[in-house]
Parts: C-alpha cells; structure tokens; sequence
C-alpha cells in the first residue's frame, strides 16, 4: 500500500509547483498506521465537506459504479507528457480522466482539468477495493481524505486539508467511535484530543488505545 499511497503526496506536486515535505511524511505515516492500526468505522455523522460534489455529478465516497466506469474512462498516465508542472497530451494541457498502476499493489485513478489534479481521486487494490480517496483542488489536497481498511468497506483515518496543507487528523477504534482529533495550521499540531474505546475523552495517546 505504501508506494500506491505516496504516489498521491508525489502527484500533489503537478501544478502546485514546490514540494511539501510534511505532506509526504503524514502520508507514510499513514501507511505505517493501516499497516498497524485495528480497522474502524466511523458511526458518527460525517462533515457536510466529506458529501462535497465533485465534478461530472459524481460525489465521495465513491460507488463501486463510479469506480468501475472511470477506469474504463481513464486513459493511462505514462501516455501522457509531464512539463511545467502540468499534465500534456498532443501539445495540449490534459482535461479528463487519469489512471496509474503502482508496483502490481493496484491503480490509482483521478480527474485532470487543464493539466492539474483537479477533482475526485482514488486509490484501489487490484481487485478494485478502495484505499484512499479524496478531492484535489488546482493541484492541492482538500478537504477529507478517507483512509480505508483492508476489506475496502469501512474508514479508519481521515486526513483533511486546506490549500494542500493539513488542518486535521482523526482516527476512530474498531467499534466506530472516535480514537483520536488533531488540529493543525501551519504544519503544527494547536489542539490534541483522544478518547478510549468506550468513548470517553482520556488525557493520552496511549490511554486512547483501551
């Protein structure tokens, strides 16, 4: 899941134009999360940016349906040429659906608007359960991006951002309540909170994990 996970911090630079060092350091700490972390569900009501409409009348998460048609739809990366940030095809920045394969660990499928991420993306196994999925706006993360168990069926983390950079990070137990929140702005964590299994806010990390 790793290398499929960080291609989505490594696809973030096309069309932002510099690197965020931060962003792909969270991303592998999240893969070193659902490689260690019990599955959890989240039975509470999801922020209204979580149900945000994204382009084609397609909204997150995505459906098996959705899944299913874009990959048809995506035309392969490596078809396309890379320069100035930007995605080209024919000499022409490239407006539509993408889809690239990662070390036989799966694809990762998005919308492209005139050459920058620009819309719903996911990544799937290869038997086309999904990992990750979130929104990119002008080539930047934003808003939640979902954090999927093994089975594909239920989330276990959700990375939100703002502009591409992180503003908050949840984590819930395996029966769907809330584990822990993280605020942050600038790169730096403003508020931590955690709660145990039974849904009582405890005082650390460490005591969150009972």
């Amino acid at each position: 899941m790793k290398n499929l996970v960080l291609l989505f911090g490594a696809f973030a630079l096309i069309g932002c134009g510099e690197k965020n060092e931060s962003g792909a350091g969270a991303a592998e700490a999240a893969d070193s999360s659902a490689d260690s972390q019990a599955a959890g569900n989240q039975t509470e009501e999801s922020s209204a940016d979580s149900a945000e409409l994204a382009d084609n009348g397609i909204a997150l998460p995505l459906s098996d349906a959705d899944v299913e048609r874009l990959l048809k739809e995506a035309i392969d990366m490596e078809s396309l040429e890379q320069r100035d940030d930007l995605l080209y095809q024919n000499n022409e920045p490239f407006s539509g659906w993408i889809k690239m394969e990662a070390d036989d660990e799966g694809v990762m499928v998005g919308l492209v608007k005139s050459g920058k991420a620009n819309g719903p993306w996911c990544a799937l196994h290869e038997d086309g359960r999904k990992m990750v999925e979130g929104l990119f706006k002008d080539g930047k993360k934003d808003g939640p991006w979902t954090f999927y168990t093994d089975d594909g069926l239920k989330k276990f983390m959700e990375q939100t951002h703002k502009d591409g950079e992180y503003v908050r990070l949840r984590y819930w137990h395996d029966n769907g309540k809330k584990q822990v929140e993280v605020i942050m702005k600038d790169g730096e964590n403003i508020s931590e909170k955690f709660w145990n299994s039974g849904g009582i806010e405890v005082e650390t990390r460490e005591e969150s994990t009972k």
